[in-house]
């Protein structure tokens, strides 16, 4: 299937995909994320990065699932720009903020301590939101607790 293809083809799929104009159907690029290698990501960072930073024109309802999965994927491989990214997200001032605070906090844990210095404000985006989702609680402390990973910057990605 998906892994079996050339990987020019699957970075023309996964690019196509992210460019959709709709929310909804965008999000269904999501599912390939976990095929990616490392190869394929060096080669969609832009895209991944843009697709997460810009969201869906229509489909609104549905566009911050795939912006999720984009600082999920960042997070899980250290990409330095995914924590400010994931603030700036966190911050929109628009419908869907607690959607986006119960899937975006939980994927920042990989970060760990690399982002220690959000922790407060990651704690007051959360707010009382944290007692009901253990994945946002898990998040927290390993920020608080755990080791900063080495990050990664994907800047020559985004020129």
């Amino acid at each position: 299937a998906f892994t079996g293809l050339e990987p020019a083809t699957r970075a023309q799929i996964v690019r196509s995909l992210l460019k959709v104009q709709d929310g909804r159907a965008r999000g269904a690029v999501g599912v390939l994320y976990p095929l990616l290698n490392a190869e394929d990501l060096k080669a969609l960072w832009g895209p991944i990065y843009q697709a997460t930073k810009e969201r869906a024109p229509s489909g609104t309802m549905f566009a911050d699932g795939i912006r999720a999965r984009g600082i999920g994927l960042m997070a899980q491989h250290g990409v330095e720009e995914g924590l400010e990214l994931a603030l700036s997200i966190l911050n929109e001032d628009r419908w869907g903020r607690y959607g986006r605070k119960m899937q975006i906090i939980p994927a920042l844990k990989p970060y760990a301590g690399a982002a220690k210095v959000h922790l407060p404000e990651l704690k007051e985006l959360a707010g009382d939101l944290v007692e009901k989702n253990k994945g946002m609680q898990a998040a927290l402390e390993a920020i608080e607790k755990q080791e900063a990973p080495e990050l990664m910057s994907i800047g020559e990605s985004l020129e």
